[in-house]
């Protein structure tokens, strides 16, 4: 048949495609190694917020963002949804930066509130900043 290729010409195509498609995977590899992990936010208690107590499903945190804000006319769409982990003497929250850095305009400096529903009561525990790798408390029982 016409086209088709056989002995050393089709092991020659075989390997360049196998070296282009290693060449490919590590290029991503790469890439997603150098996009990294989104950059955690500090956070506190918002000003005027409801006290906590046992019972309480539900706050209001003042967000922290000393990263560059994107050109979203005032919106918060670089603002990630919370992390929130439930343990037994904490529940921790830990805030997530979605921004590009090309489309930095400038720094945000002050607190940005943010609602925050628990899928259950506080309880007794203590309510953790998860943006360091030693959590910071911002509420004890």
């Amino acid at each position: 048949m016409a086209g088709r290729l056989s002995g050393p010409a089709r092991e020659r195509r075989l390997a360049l495609i196998f070296v282009a498609a290693a060449a490919v995977v590590l290029v991503g590899a790469f890439a997603v190694s150098r996009v990294g992990p989104s950059p955690t936010l500090g956070w506190r208690i918002g000003l005027g917020a409801v006290p906590m107590n046992p019972q309480s499903t539900s706050l209001v945190i003042e967000v922290d963002h000393r990263y560059c804000v994107p050109t979203s006319g005032g919106s918060d769409e670089w603002l990630g949804a919370p992390d929130i982990a439930y343990g037994p003497t904490a529940v921790t929250i830990t805030m997530h930066a979605r921004i590009d850095i090309s489309e930095c305009v400038g720094m945000y400096l002050s607190g940005v509130q943010v609602p925050i529903t628990l899928r259950e009561p506080l309880g007794d525990r203590s309510l953790l900043d998860g943006s360091a790798s030693a959590p910071a408390t911002r509420y004890v029982p």
